[in-house]
């Protein structure tokens, strides 16, 4: 856990528990995933480096388990490593940078840690935006006669031969997460906040880059480029960073309208993670679409 940890490794298995942990509803108390950047406006006449960290971690903004890699410890992959299905999912991270005039920077071989990350340079003027992606992951989830919670990685029909005669309450999920924040270079822009039309993503009452404590400010949840249908399985929490500092976590869990509607006054200036998830019912199973967005608030 960066200098603060008193174990220097972790099991690949340990790595799949806390990754699939994360990824189930946001209002569980579940390990997070996050990218943070070392500024979220920079100014100036030359170009600008920002450092990027991104992490799974019950404690937000600090780095635990690394998000994928050249290999889950940062050393030569392994065999077992290279048969589990999550860590051949997390060999398969993505980052990349989208710029103000929509060039696309891949950050996905560039200096990339055991627990965190990378950096881009920031050398045109406008916002950019950060992305950390990965392939859908395909769970079933079930549990056994005596009651124990199960699950294998795959579609129902892809592990059905191999769950036990007792297995019951089978339940198959896919999960498909956006991990993102903004970055500003000398005058904000726009082009980067509208939805692409994939996945969970939110429209912006404010520019990201432009919050302020105790103002207020919109969001709406978009699916596929469209404002979600209802709010019965949406979940939104905000959470300010500091967390393993405080006892509780002072999440904020704003009412969401039947559009995907939702506002928040900033509390206090600070970095805040915004988690969103949205759930929809397929052919094969539940859908799960997450949103993790980290916000810099700046003082009033």
């Amino acid at each position: 856990m960066n200098i603060f940890a008193s174990i220097k490794t972790i099991s690949t298995s340990a790595v799949c528990v806390l990754a699939i942990n994360s990824l189930y509803t946001v209002p569980a108390n579940a390990h997070s995933r996050w990218v943070i950047p070392s500024h979220t406006v920079v100014s100036g006449d030359k170009p600008m480096s920002i450092s990027l960290d991104y992490s799974i971690s019950n404690d937000i903004f600090h780095p635990d388990i690394a998000l994928g890699g050249a290999s889950l410890s940062g050393e030569k992959q392994t065999k077992e490593q290279g048969a589990n299905p999550m860590a051949a999912l997390m060999m398969q991270t993505q980052a990349s940078v989208v710029t103000p005039v929509g060039e696309i920077i891949s950050l996905s071989s560039v200096n990339l840690g055991r627990k965190t990350s990378t950096f881009f340079t920031a050398d045109k003027a406008g916002t950019y935006r950060v992305e950390i992606s990965q392939p859908a992951i395909d769970v079933t989830l079930y549990k056994t006669d005596k009651g124990e919670a199960q699950r294998l990685f795959g579609t129902y029909e892809a592990v059905k031969s191999r769950l036990p005669k007792d297995a019951n309450a089978i339940d198959a999920l896919q999960f498909i997460n956006r991990i993102q924040t903004f970055v500003t270079h000398n005058e904000i822009s726009t082009k980067n906040l509208r939805p692409s039309g994939e996945g969970l993503e939110l429209t912006h009452g404010t520019h990201p880059n432009e919050l302020f404590a105790l103002e207020q400010t919109r969001y709406q949840l978009m699916l596929n480029g469209r404002p979600i249908g209802d709010n019965k399985n949406s979940h939104v929490k905000i959470t300010k960073a500091g967390t393993r500092f405080r006892n509780q976590r002072a999440s904020l869990q704003p009412s969401i309208s039947s559009k995907g509607e939702f506002q928040i006054t900033w509390p206090e200036a600070g970095v805040y993670l915004l988690e969103a998830d949205y759930e929809i019912e397929s052919e094969s199973g539940k859908v799960v679409y997450a949103l993790f967005l980290t916000l810099e608030v700046h003082p009033e």
